[in-house]
């Protein structure tokens, strides 16, 4: 099921390590991506989360 776009923004914390909060509508299995830029450069990641 489609759910719409949860964009938290992440806070640096230290050597690299930074920290959100999202928050889910729903229990079962989500995708997660994580979109990092840098300058002009994009990476992304993808997680699979069970809640």
């Amino acid at each position: 099921m489609r759910m719409p776009s949860n964009e938290p923004v992440m806070e640096f914390v230290s050597d690299g390590k930074y920290h959100t909060a999202a928050y889910y509508t729903m229990r079962g299995w989500w995708r997660i991506e994580v979109i990092i830029t840098r300058g002009s450069e994009k990476q992304s990641v993808f997680f699979d989360v069970g809640l």
